[in-house]
């Protein structure tokens, strides 16, 4: 008789115990949106949200990265792949990235380590492959990031064995075409993804430069495109009051 109550006291703590772990909700991070993002100028991936955190990596100007999450909007959380494939995360400066501009191959395209057809070979890209261009300066051999198979890729491919990929709809450009006014930045800011200041930041527009909106519907903030002096060009929203009409 004692052992059958204990037996029974064993069974109904087990239940309890199994009932408290269904009933007991899991804490689950939601995961963002992975998005590709590149430095604007040398800056340092930090362990927190802010400038006083200590220092996990110095970025050269170009570097590209995968953005995991734009949650607080000074201060993006990052993952690092340097060439020797190791991983860095933590935070970088909203105000030091830009998105990184997507081209796709037209072939099977080399990676060499230098811009010229005779370095050596660091990876051949397949065709319709998509890579990161970080600069066009030389208009023959773009600088590249390849992302592929957890693996980063460093180097230069021809120019002519890329094609920039359409970021925009076809309706938008047509309606882009139709009203094309160019205006002037009187002081520097920033373009932003969308028509708040919350938003990503994609560039930064130097003052005197010109931009070319399209849009000014909202009444306070513009849309706009703007080519910068590598010959990437951004299409996002300017605050009116930095705007002039050329």
């Amino acid at each position: 008789m004692k052992t059958l109550k204990k037996l029974s006291i064993c069974l109904f703590s087990a239940m309890f115990l199994f009932v408290l772990a269904v009933a007991v909700p899991k804490t689950v991070e939601a995961k963002s949106k992975v998005s590709y993002y590149e430095t604007t100028k040398v800056t340092d991936i930090k362990e927190g949200k802010g400038s006083s955190y200590d220092r996990v990596i110095e970025l050269p100007k170009d570097a590209v990265m995968k953005v995991t999450s734009t949650a607080n909007s000074k201060w993006y959380k990052v993952e690092y792949q340097n060439s020797k494939q190791k991983v860095f995360k933590g935070y970088v400066a909203s105000k030091d990235l830009q998105k990184a501009e997507t081209y796709k191959t037209t072939k099977g395209c080399n990676i060499r380590k230098d811009a010229k057809k005779s370095s050596d070979i660091v990876y051949e890209a397949a065709k319709s492959e998509s890579v990161f261009v970080v600069n066009t300066s030389n208009k023959n051999w773009y600088k590249i990031v390849y992302y592929h198979k957890d693996k980063v890729y460093r180097g230069y491919i021809a120019s002519s064995c890329l094609k920039k990929e359409k970021a925009s709809s076809s309706s938008s450009s047509s309606s882009s075409s139709k009203k094309d006014v160019k205006y002037v930045a009187t002081g520097d800011v920033n373009m932003r993804e969308k028509a708040t200041i919350s938003s990503n930041v994609l560039t930064v527009v130097e003052k005197g430069d010109t931009v070319h909106v399209t849009d000014t519907s909202n009444g306070k903030w513009y849309k706009a495109y703007y080519t910068n002096s590598k010959g990437v060009k951004h299409t996002g929203y300017i605050s009116k009051n930095y705007l002039k009409k050329k």
